[in-house]
């Protein structure tokens, strides 16, 4: 007599493969979750007494490709881009009734988030304000975490020194406010 069975038994060998499998793939996504590449730009439109502007035009022109990206702002007065590349930016506002406000050196970095707020004048489309400012403000409200851009030079600049040397891990020791993880490759 010939007995067929459609699944085979489960076998302790089997569920610690699963467990394995569900691990790894929990684990690569969160790594790739946790390196964000990209920065992000946010603001409100006001008019002259502070009242939010909708359906304003905000275009965004990377300076380095030429290339723009529109949005409108919502009933708040708020614009939002995110996922921009790394560089410099223009930002152009304007609305019918309203002078356009252009904004130019607008740098936007990996993970973080710049905030420009425009306040606009009223006026026809033809007239331009342009807004120059000295050094921005490092401090960032619109996001909770806290992080550090450490660029080649200041790695490079490092004395070599103890069992630290240039290892990434041990050179995050070095930035103010952070603590030594408690297991392995955290």
């Amino acid at each position: 007599m010939f007995t067929f069975t459609a699944f085979p038994k489960r076998t302790k060998r089997n569920a610690h493969d699963l467990a394995l499998l569900v691990f790894f793939v929990l684990a690569a996504s969160a790594a790739a979750r946790a390196q964000v590449l990209y920065g992000s730009l946010v603001g409100n439109v006001t008019d002259p007494n502070g009242a939010a502007v909708t359906g304003a035009k905000v275009d965004l022109t990377n300076v380095a490709t030429g290339d723009v990206t529109t949005a409108m702002t919502d009933e708040r007065g708020a614009y939002t881009f995110h996922d921009l590349q790394v560089g410099v930016y223009k930002v152009a506002i304007s609305r019918t009734s309203f002078k356009t406000t252009l904004k130019e050196d607008v740098r936007i970095e990996a993970n973080k988030t710049f905030r420009f707020d425009a306040q606009l004048e009223v006026g026809g489309l033809e007239e331009t304000v342009l807004i120059t400012a000295g050094q921005e403000l490092a401090l960032q409200t619109d996001r909770a975490d806290v992080n550090v851009t450490q660029s080649a030079r200041q790695i490079n600049n490092l004395p070599l020194f103890g069992s630290v040397g240039r290892n990434y891990q041990s050179i995050l020791q070095l930035i103010p406010g952070t603590t030594r993880g408690t297991g392995s490759f955290s």
